[in-house]
């Protein structure tokens, strides 16, 4: 049986990236109240994320009209859009489109059965390998119960692509493939996961079996366990350039023998490069089944382009091995583009409001569908600031519109409106109209065409 290449490194990334990384318990007890989306109440005075108050100069910034705004957001986003450039990835496509071609599986036609066969460099070594490893994570069997523990020790070896097969070429440090590309320059894709890990169990995980022993069928439980490392780092390299990189850690809290969402805290950081694009996950954090927190930015040859923290309130629990989300609260969300334009904003209650916006949906009168809006608007306060200002300059709030039926009767439908400093105020789909903010949309579209054209 034949297998890609990547699949076995997508096998390795997703035993490190899935349980990857976890620290002692004693730093995990710690609290970082530095973590949180801060929300202003609606006025013009912007609370840091320390709490406290910019500088008082930007409430006495000047107002910014409707239109002046729509300027802002036309340049911002052909700026972020010009930024980014598809063929920036190419060297990583071309040795990925190459190999695909020339090592995973050849095309040739062949005129016996007037068709297209597919053949690739034989992966026996790799499939006897995994084997082997997987077998050294078994446990012994004891009272028809075996006890798996994977961990990434034993996932360890160098393969380099032969010109017909997968050769193992013995020990490494951690998981890597070797190729040469159609230049002549090697390219290794590795992974290396640290050594001390945290045994976690999932029951979910488990299996059951009815087998044959002797001459009777006996129920087994195999309970796999997982080995989750302190790091991962990923790199992928051709020749003496580093193409792809990325560091991942985790911290991680069990409040018992099995993982229990409702009861467990989680924290993940990563760094992930990618030909000069940096994807930087300050913080994920998920705290005992109440509050989910994410802190990251995207940036390019060390500009930053995107910064994004967004914060869940909420309560989950475990039923039996489901985890069911019994609970939503405060929901909120800062975006910053170029230093530019941010969008800051929350939803105080989400489970109310949906409430409120499900109620304004199944409204038969003004007067019910008012009072919705009003409900659902009471708990929403998102806002548009510019230039890292404290002043904001519009912000979003729940509209409605009626109708009238062929036959008489009067519906409503529930839309998003922006409403700015200079009192006005417009439907989303009139202030974002397609028409004003073509060159963005079409620029949009070139670059997914683009990247499209790029990974055909």
């Amino acid at each position: 049986m034949k297998h890609k290449f990547f699949s076995f490194a997508l096998m390795a990334l997703a035993m490190s990236f899935t349980f990857s990384a976890c620290g002692d318990d004693a730093k995990d007890e710690k609290n970082d109240d530095d973590s949180g989306v801060v929300v202003p109440d609606g006025n013009d005075e912007k609370d840091d994320e320390s709490g406290k108050k910019d500088d008082e100069t930007d409430v006495n910034v000047a107002d910014i009209s409707s239109k002046e705004q729509k300027e802002v957001l036309e340049q911002t986003a052909m700026n972020l859009l010009d930024k980014i450039n598809a063929n920036d990835f190419k060297q990583l496509t071309d040795v990925v489109e190459y190999y695909k071609e020339n090592i995973a599986y050849k095309r040739h036609y062949s005129y016996s059965s007037y068709s297209y066969e597919y053949t690739g460099v034989d992966t026996e070594a790799i499939e006897d390998w995994f084997e082997t490893a997987v077998k050294a994570c078994e446990g012994d069997m004891s009272n028809n119960v075996q006890k798996n523990l994977y961990i990434a020790a034993n996932f360890k070896g160098r393969f380099v692509a032969g010109k017909t097969a997968w050769e193992y070429k013995g020990a490494s440090d951690g998981l890597e493939f070797q190729f040469t590309d159609q230049n002549g320059k090697t390219c290794t894709l590795k992974i290396v996961a640290s050594d001390i890990y945290k045994k976690v169990h999932f029951s979910g995980l488990d299996e059951k079996k009815w087998q044959w022993d002797e001459n009777r069928e006996v129920q087994r439980r195999y309970e796999n366990s997982f080995g989750v490392p302190e790091t991962v780092n990923v790199t992928f390299t051709q020749g003496s350039s580093t193409l792809v990189s990325a560091k991942v850690t985790t911290s991680l809290t069990i409040s018992g023998t099995d993982v229990d969402l409702g009861k467990d805290s989680y924290e993940v950081t990563a760094n992930v490069d990618v030909l000069g694009y940096k994807f930087v996950i300050e913080k994920v954090q998920y705290t005992q089944g109440q509050k989910a927190y994410v802190s990251m930015k995207v940036l390019k040859n060390s500009e930053t382009l995107i910064t994004l923290k967004a914060e869940a309130n909420g309560k989950v629990q475990m039923a039996g091995d489901n985890v069911e989300l019994r609970e939503s609260g405060r929901v909120a969300i800062n975006i910053d583009v170029l230093g530019k334009v941010q969008a800051i904003g929350e939803i105080k209650d989400l489970d109310k409001e949906i409430n409120f916006c499900d109620a304004a949906k199944d409204a038969e009168t003004e007067n019910e569908i008012q009072t919705a809006v009003s409900n659902a608007n009471d708990l929403l306060n998102v806002g548009l600031y510019y230039d890292g200002k404290s002043k904001r300059q519009a912000f979003v709030k729940w509209n409605y519109t009626s109708y009238r039926s062929r036959y008489g009767y009067e519906y409503y439908e529930l839309e998003p409106a922006i409403y700015f400093n200079d009192d006005t105020s417009y439907s989303f789909g009139d202030y974002f109209d397609k028409t004003y903010f073509k060159k963005v949309i079409d620029k949009f579209n070139y670059l997914i065409s683009d990247f499209e054209d790029l990974v055909d």
